[in-house]
């Protein structure tokens, strides 16, 4: 267990290194990514406060296998697509302690 792992709010969705997207980790949804081409090449899927990459028209499908993330600052990444996934958080990072 992480106990500096905050649950997110928000996930960010970018496509070469450029937002395309940040949608509300509280909403289910299904979000496409397009290619130059006009063609999905990626599917981000909003369920019950967790996001997961459902569909990837890559060869490796890497991304598409890694398992649900919802806390802050954790990623998924279609490296062939260069599509990344990230969860963000509105909320306060402060420290819950302090070690001695």
């Amino acid at each position: 267990m992480n106990l500096f792992s905050k649950s997110g709010d928000r996930v960010l969705v970018e496509q070469n290194s450029v937002q395309i997207a940040v949608l509300d980790l509280n909403k289910d949804c299904v979000y496409n990514v397009y290619n130059d081409n006009g063609d999905i090449c990626n599917t981000v899927q909003i369920k019950n406060g967790k996001v997961k990459m459902i569909y990837a028209d890559c060869k490796d499908k890497i991304c598409k296998n890694h398992k649900e993330i919802s806390k802050s600052n954790e990623s998924i990444i279609c490296l062939p697509n260069k599509v990344e996934i990230t969860v963000i958080s509105d909320k306060s990072e402060d420290v819950d302690g302090v070690a001695k």
